[in-house]
């Protein structure tokens, strides 16, 4: 009998960390990322997300014929570098969601600023 110690988790698919690592994904691999629900490592993340009080996603980088977690686990060079890539794309993405978050929150100040001084005026 399995026990889990650690409660249930999904990736939240709305979050701008989840929509820029999908976004990478299929920049570099030029095809949409197939989302399952699988991997050793999910319970984890529910515990990782609580206790950090942000959104966690899981980024592959391998396949199923890497034998990951079995004792030939390996990765293929070209997995390696594809998933290289896929990280500095995700990085890249954040960075430019949060620039244009922060542009159109300054915007939408200004507009409010504006309006205020239309009632004022």
């Amino acid at each position: 009998k399995t026990k889990s110690i650690f409660p249930w988790w999904e990736a939240d698919s709305s979050s701008l960390l989840f929509q820029a690592a999908t976004a990478a994904l299929t920049e570099v691999w030029e095809v949409e990322p197939l989302l399952v629900r699988e991997g050793g490592t999910m319970p984890q993340l529910s515990a990782m997300q609580q206790k950090l009080g942000c959104p966690c996603i899981q980024v592959p980088l391998g396949q199923a014929q890497d034998s990951p977690h079995l004792p030939n686990e390996r990765i293929s060079l070209k997995n390696l570098g594809k998933g290289i890539d896929v990280i500095f794309a995700l990085l890249r993405n954040v960075v430019l969601q949060l620039q244009q978050q922060e542009e159109e929150a300054m915007l939408a100040a200004e507009d409010a600023g504006e309006t205020e001084l239309t009632k004022m005026g």
